[in-house]
């Protein structure tokens, strides 16, 4: 891998064009993959063995957590853990599948009466991240030759989705 093969795969057009231009896939990946780990750019998943908190296990080792998201401490609060277990006990460990496919299970629906009635507004509408936040509004809302802005990842993702 390597040699003098440079792509600019960054946004969906080149990376389009070079698929068209009869270049294998896996080799346009694999590329793609050699010119980010040579950039220092990989990223690999770390192993944490405590529950999320201000302190965090990782490589046998104690450390300050200042990546969570958890600003409230809840991620591990008994109160929080106690009804969660109550929520799996009545409604299982999952919804099978998505939502507009299997049904939305009563506490999505309390969730977001419970946020509109406090946000005083018509409705609300939960997603298990921001990603799927940004992916589910913004692709609803844009159509397919609409100018949008954001990152070419996520323009690509939003024309995907407005397709």
């Amino acid at each position: 891998m390597g040699g003098g093969w440079k792509p600019d795969l960054t946004s969906p057009g080149d990376f389009m064009s070079t698929l068209t231009n009869s270049v294998p896939l896996a080799e346009v990946l694999a590329r793609r993959l050699d010119d980010i780990k040579t950039q220092g750019l990989s990223r690999q998943l770390r192993r944490i063995d405590t529950p999320q908190s201000r302190l965090i296990e990782f490589g046998g080792r104690e450390l300050l957590n200042f990546s969570s998201n958890d600003y409230l401490g809840f991620a591990d609060h008994p109160r929080v853990k106690e009804a969660a277990i109550r929520a799996v006990e009545r409604f299982g460990a999952g919804s099978g599948a998505s939502r507009l496919i299997s049904g939305s299970l009563a506490p999505h629906h309390e969730l977001e009466e419970a946020l509109a009635a406090f946000k005083q507004t018509e409705a609300a509408l939960t997603f298990s991240s921001g990603c799927a936040a940004a992916m589910g509004t913004i692709g609803a809302l844009l159509r397919k030759d609409d100018d949008h802005f954001g990152s070419p990842g996520s323009c690509f993702r939003c024309r995907c989705g407005a397709a």
